[in-house]
């Protein structure tokens, strides 16, 4: 973690670099070995990442740097979560168990990613290649 330390130079450009939490127009997943959980990323990105200064420039872990403006105005998962956007309710199967589509969105490789609800009200963010459609 880093923070500014006044006294110096005024005007630099504020970055942030967000490994495999948040990538340009998507999210991480959250089932991969060594990942945390859906309300953990949710959080991380909803009360941290988007409380930066919206010129911060985001290095994610993966692909094209973005901005904090633009994630909050562009990504999908971000403008569900602020409540732009309504949440999905197509019944899918995912990771082969029965679940609801929230939303299938883009992912940084070109491929996507799907946020889903399990029966249990849990919810996940899984790879979009993992879903079969089922309604």
């Amino acid at each position: 973690r880093t923070t500014t330390a006044p006294g110096g130079f005024t005007g630099a450009e504020a970055i942030v670099f967000t490994g495999d939490t948040l990538f340009k127009n998507s999210v991480g997943g959250v089932k991969a070995p060594g990942h945390t959980t859906y309300t953990d990323l949710r959080d991380s990105i909803m009360g941290t990442l988007m409380e930066l200064p919206p010129d911060t420039v985001i290095y994610p872990g993966h692909a094209e740097q973005t901005t904090v403006r633009r994630e909050w105005e562009d990504n999908s998962f971000i403008r569900v979560w602020r409540g732009l956007d309504a949440e999905g309710a197509e019944r899918c199967t995912a990771l082969g168990e029965p679940a609801t589509l929230i939303l299938l969105g883009a992912d940084y490789d070109g491929g996507t990613k799907a946020w889903v609800r399990w029966p249990d009200g849990s919810d996940d963010i899984v790879p979009g290649s993992k879903i079969e459609r089922t309604s």
